[in-house]
């Protein structure tokens, strides 16, 4: 008969960080990385914006898990976080003043809850 104790089983701990490397960036991480670039222009990095740079490549990358886990709620909750974080860095079709924000106008139309009545 089998010790119990010896049995392995694999647990995704909540919370628990993946070995360095091992993780892909998803959509939102690399489009908001594809967004900071194209900002530069060409230019270096200014270190005064490193920290919002990286508060949006962390809000990116959290979206993107809460979106891949299932977690509607979260996803909900954090994408007008995310557009605050583009819309302060200029990142977006508004906030950078070049024309339409359609994309924008959906993505915080998500982050609204629908009532639905009964009739």
């Amino acid at each position: 008969m089998g010790d119990m104790a010896t049995t392995k089983t694999s647990r995704k701990v909540p919370g628990a960080r993946k070995p360095r490397g091992s993780r892909r960036p998803g959509a939102a991480e690399k489009g908001i990385s594809a967004a900071v670039r194209a900002s530069r222009k060409g230019g270096k990095a200014d270190p005064r914006f490193a920290g919002v740079e990286a508060l949006a490549r962390v809000a990116g990358r959290a979206l993107d898990e809460a979106v891949s886990a299932g977690e509607r709620y979260a996803v909900a909750q954090l994408l007008p976080r995310v557009l605050d974080v583009l819309d302060a860095m200029q990142l977006t079709p508004e906030s950078a003043g070049t024309g339409d924000d359609s994309l924008g106008e959906f993505l915080a139309s998500l982050a609204t809850p629908t009532l639905v009545h009964a009739a």
